[in-house]
């Protein structure tokens, strides 16, 4: 199921109703919504569950280029790159002398854990590129207060400030992976596979219908049933 089919099987559905003036339909917004109410979904459901569902996570990904026998190859590593930075270039480190790594996240879903405490779990890892050393949560202040040379500051961490994602101790090359609350930041395209299950685009499909477009829920259901022959991203669905 990519982003472009549940885009078109939703404005087939809209067509299909005569209940929406054409003018209204424009296929941009529609995955803008998609979006949105994926974020809301995967909020509800970890709300009610408590759960990570695998299909949420992605990768971020770092285009590279090479050139080889003047052919140039553009490929999505998967990794982000991190820069140094320390006190004297970012207050935010300030009372700490010891360098950082630094880098802007894009918005994830946030998932915060039931009590209060450093782990979001919108951002599900971190770890070295070889993802076989993990960096641990902790909050400013704590990791502030580390004893220098102690056996727990030798450990790996990051933290978050508003969209920055600081390390320490400083690697250029991090593994990221994230619950991101628009997945195409990962590098992919309307027509990759799109990190939604068939339950939570039939969640997003009825809520752009009901919320956005005012199609009562049983109008809804029905023009879903009746139009299942037409569509392609949700009769995957009810083939599964």
């Amino acid at each position: 199921m990519t982003l472009q089919e549940i885009a078109k099987d939703i404005l087939r559905l809209l067509q299909k109703s005569n209940l929406v003036d054409d003018s209204r339909l424009s296929e941009r917004h529609i995955r803008y919504k998609i979006h949105q109410y994926r974020a809301e979904g995967i909020k509800e459901t970890y709300r009610q569950t408590g759960k990570i569902e695998p299909i949420w996570l992605q990768t971020l990904t770092t285009p590279v280029t090479t050139q080889v026998a003047g052919v140039t190859t553009t490929v999505n590593k998967p990794h982000s790159i991190f820069t140094k930075t320390n006190s004297a270039d970012d207050l935010t480190l300030q009372g700490c002398d010891c360098p950082f790594g630094r880098f802007k996240l894009p918005p994830i879903v946030s998932l915060p854990p039931v009590f209060n405490g450093p782990n979001d779990h919108g951002i599900f890892r971190v770890s070295m590129a070889s993802r076989q050393e993990k960096y641990f949560p902790i909050s400013i202040d704590r990791i502030f207060e580390l004893v220098p040379g102690s056996s727990r500051a030798r450990n790996n961490y990051y933290f978050r400030m508003g969209d920055i994602l600081y390390i320490t101790p400083l690697r250029e090359k991090i593994s990221l992976i994230l619950i991101l609350d628009n997945p195409l930041d990962a590098g992919i395209s309307a027509t990759d596979e799109y990190p939604m299950s068939f339950t939570l685009a039939e969640f997003v499909v009825m809520k752009i219908l009901t919320q956005d477009f005012n199609i009562e829920a049983k109008v809804a259901a029905d023009l879903r049933n009746d139009a299942a022959d037409a569509l392609v991203a949700l009769q995957q669905q009810s083939q599964s």
